[in-house]
């Protein structure tokens, strides 16, 4: 699965103790994940379609 979000202006890199939350909001209605995720890789950019297919 690949979801893609874009923030635009003035970010932070500090360091949070917070827990991540995994949702979608649709109508103005948050949805969150209910399950168990593992393998989990962030990346600080899109990767290309070659990339991800080289990473399954």
């Amino acid at each position: 699965m690949v979801l893609s979000y874009t923030q635009t202006g003035q970010t932070n890199n500090e360091v949070s103790d917070n827990d991540l939350y995994i949702a979608a909001r649709i109508a103005n209605c948050w949805i969150f994940y209910k399950g168990i995720i593992d393998e989990v890789r962030i990346y600080n950019r899109a990767l290309s379609d070659q990339e991800i297919k080289a990473l399954i």
